[in-house]
């Protein structure tokens, strides 16, 4: 069975490009571009990754991140933060907030795939 990937960041390039590597290498995808619409998204299927923006329209990534590590269902689901924002507090905060990773854009597709990778093993 393919792995389910969550993808939430509202610049349609972004995601097209993320889905299109991350297809080629057997993974479903979901993209959500706000916030909200991804905690809504997780109560109705457990997803096996979440790949994370933190500059989101509505609510930012790192609220997003501590609200899914408070749900029972998603507490253990790996969250890889993708983001320009390329400040050592930044990273500090996110991974205080329950991400498991942090790679600032652009990303290197084969850097991507190998984090997400290793974390779903």
């Amino acid at each position: 069975m393919k792995k389910l990937i969550l993808i939430v960041d509202d610049d349609p390039m972004i995601t097209n490009t993320y889905k299109r590597i991350l297809n080629k290498e057997g993974f479903e995808i979901k993209v959500i571009t706000t916030g909200v619409s991804a905690l809504s998204e997780a109560k109705k299927r457990i997803f096996d990754l979440i790949l994370l923006d933190i500059g989101l329209p509505d609510i930012n990534g790192i609220e997003v991140c501590s609200k899914f590590r408070q749900d029972i269902d998603n507490k253990y689901t790996p969250i890889i933060i993708i983001t320009g924002y390329d400040d050592p507090q930044e990273v500090v905060i996110a991974m205080k907030s329950g991400a498991d990773d942090y790679i600032t854009k652009p990303i290197d597709k084969s850097i991507l795939i190998e984090k997400i990778n290793a974390l779903l093993i």
